[in-house]
Formats: C-alpha cells, sequence, structure tokens
C-alpha cells in the first residue's frame, strides 16, 4: 500500500457535512454508522433501497443515552436523503432485559459475572453498541452488535438477520461471548466480510486485560475468525497491528474493497497516559490501513481529524465507507461519528475522496 502524499500530516480528506438520520427519540443524534450498498453483492436494490445504514442514536446531553444506545436502520436511494423504511419499527433491538439473563444461565456463564449482569440489567446501566451490517448473496442482511449486560465493558457479541428490510427479523443469536475470549476485556466494532471464495471472516476489536485485571488501552487489537457461516466460525487470530506512530488503536471497519484487498479504517487516539485508562473524550484521528494474511500496516498520515470548531470537533469516531471504482481511479465514500466540543452533540458525517491504497 502506498503512502498517502500529504503535507504537514494534513487529513487527505476534506471535512463532511453532517447527515439528517431520523431517531426514535427524536434527537437526530447518532453514532455508530455502518453502510452498505445492495447492488454491489446483487445487483439490485434490496427490498426497494439500495443504500442500507445501521446506527445507535447517542443523544450527549440526555442522561439515558446508554439506554437510548439500540440498534437502528435507515435506508436511501442517493446516499444523500435518509429515512426508515415502510413498515420498519425503530429500534431495531431494545435495550437488554431479562430474556438477555436467561441466554446467559443457558450459556453456563460464570456465578460471579452473572451477578453482575443481574445488576446490570436490574439498575438500567446496560446497553447495546457498534452495530454492523452484511449483506449475503442469498438475500439475507446480518446486523452483528456488542451488547453490554453489566455495563462498563461489552459482554457479548450478537447478531440479527432479515430478509423482509428489517420488517421482521427472522433470526437473533450469541456469536461470541467476553468471558470466552481468553484474557479479554471487551470486545467490540465488529466486521463481517465475505471470503475471497466462500464463508465469512468475522473481524473485531478486542480490550486485552493485563496481569492485574485492568484492562489494557494501550494494546487494542483486531482479532479475525473465519467460518462457512456465523454458526461455524474457527479459533480467533489477533492481528499484529501496525500502528501510525504515536497512536493507539479504537474503532475500526474492515471491507473488502478492488482486487479482493481487505482494507481497514481505523481511529486513532495519541499513546499517552497510563495504559488501563482511556482519556475521555478520547482525540481520535482516521486513518487508513491493509490487511495482509495476519497482518494490519497502517499509514503513516491521517484521512481525517477533528475540526478545530465545529460539528466534528471532537472524537472522529468509529467509520464506515463504500468503494466507488471508476476507470481510472478509486473513490471512496466515508461515513464517521463525532461530537461536537461545544455542544456534546452527537451526529453522523458525509465526506469523499481518493482511495489512499491506489497506485
Amino acid at each position: 500500500m502506498r503512502t498517502v502524499v500529504t503535507k504537514d500530516d494534513t487529513p487527505s480528506f476534506p471535512p463532511g457535512q453532517p447527515c439528517v438520520i431520523p431517531t426514535p427519540d427524536g434527537s437526530n443524534e447518532c453514532t455508530h454508522p455502518s453502510v452498505i450498498d445492495s447492488s454491489l453483492v446483487l445487483g439490485e436494490p434490496w427490498c426497494g433501497y439500495r443504500y442500507w445504514m445501521a446506527f445507535t442514536p447517542y443523544p450527549g446531553n440526555d442522561p439515558r443515552r446508554f439506554r437510548l444506545e439500540n440498534p437502528c436502520i435507515v435506508s436511501s436511494h442517493d446516499l444523500r436523503t435518509w429515512s426508515v423504511p415502510d413498515g420498519v419499527r425503530l429500534p431495531l433491538v431494545g435495550p437488554p432485559g431479562p430474556i438477555d439473563l436467561v441466554r446467559s444461565v443457558a450459556a453456563d456463564i460464570p456465578t460471579r459475572l452473572f451477578l453482575l449482569q443481574v445488576r446490570g440489567v436490574v439498575t438500567r446501566r446496560s446497553y447495546n453498541a457498534d452495530p454492523s451490517l452484511f449483506l449475503s448473496r442469498r438475500g439475507v442482511m446480518y446486523l452483528a452488535y456488542v451488547r453490554s449486560l453489566k455495563g462498563g465493558s461489552h459482554d457479548e457479541l450478537v447478531a440479527i438477520e432479515s430478509r423482509d428490510g428489517w420488517r421482521s427479523i427472522s433470526r437473533q443469536r450469541v456469536i461470541l461471548r467476553t468471558y470466552r475470549e481468553e484474557e479479554t476485556h471487551e470486545i467490540n466494532v465488529p466486521s463481517i466480510v465475505e471470503g475471497e471464495r466462500a464463508g465469512m471472516h468475522l473481524y473485531y476489536g478486542y480490550i486485552p486485560r493485563g496481569a492485574d485485571g485492568r484492562p489494557r488501552y494501550d494494546r487494542v487489537g483486531i482479532r479475525r475468525r473465519i467460518g462457512l457461516d456465523l454458526d461455524s466460525l474457527g479459533p480467533a487470530t489477533d492481528l499484529n497491528v501496525l500502528a501510525p506512530p504515536g497512536q493507539r488503536l479504537w474503532h475500526h471497519e474492515v471491507r473488502r474493497a478492488n482486487g479482493g484487498r481487505l482494507i481497514c479504517l481505523g481511529t486513532f487516539t495519541p499513546d499517552e497516559g497510563a495504559g488501563h485508562e482511556m482519556i475521555w473524550p478520547p482525540r481520535l484521528t482516521l486513518y487508513c490501513g491493509e490487511i495482509e494474511g495476519e497482518t494490519v500496516r497502517f499509514d503513516r498520515h491521517p484521512l481525517l481529524a477533528p475540526s478545530i470548531d465545529g460539528w466534528d470537533s471532537q472524537c472522529v469516531y468509529k467509520p464506515s465507507f463504500l468503494v466507488q471504482c471508476d476507470p481510472q481511479r478509486t473513490r471512496v465514500h466515508l461515513w464517521y461519528s463525532a461530537q461536537d466540543a461545544h455542544t456534546r452533540a452527537w451526529r453522523i458525517g458525509y465526506t469523499r475522496g481518493l482511495a489512499p491504497w491506489d497506485d
């Protein structure tokens, strides 16, 4: 992958403009975008719409924002106007509740962890986060997300499916549980990618736990599991993340681009402070990387950074992107969530630029 030519680390993508996205709480504040183009997979729109976006509402000034952070869906014909499809009720999934505790009992989780989950659900500290979309060639759309039952960290990676434009959910299941990931504090930001020949690749972030039992935010990484489908995923492989100098990985998304290349856009925060502490709000900047084998190599220069004074003046958060191949160049449509440092409002913005991995 070539190095992006920039001057004085000036980001290579122009600043984005906030999108108007309806949310069930009425705030129109949201985060965690995941966008797909169904025509690239099926050769035609899926259930009447070409573009689909998953997200979670997140009103920055509402004390209930964690409980409102539930997977939602909107659709578009043109990448500019987003609306809730007819017949769809938002959110697609509500806050964690008693049924999720029943599933934990069935999974035979450790008693101490179960008691923490009970406390989290009863005290309404539990929440959902990090939705990610994937459309199979059979016309089934998957939405994967992480769920925190106890609050404070993510306990499960869950997937739901739909065949009818999210008017109904045909299946829901827990894919991974954090306590079964060795010495792991949290799993987050899933990405489902179709294999080059067959099957599925599941990529997800993880925060390891140190010898003292505390999370190590200075060692955040990416794992991969491969299987014929989400029910037959193999063992986890920890990828070797080559981060930009002086940076710590946070949220990311993996997509297969032209030529079968696996591209990873990741947000990074300066590698400062204690390893077990996450400075909030983090100063996040977006970089581009490519996955080759078991290595993720990120570019030294940023794609996008927070604005000085605007809607995205802090926390350039979880990204999503689509790749458009023209005869002579490759363009990237980019969505990212960010927060206004002054109003604390969270929005999802859109921008585009030339693919940094093109020669």
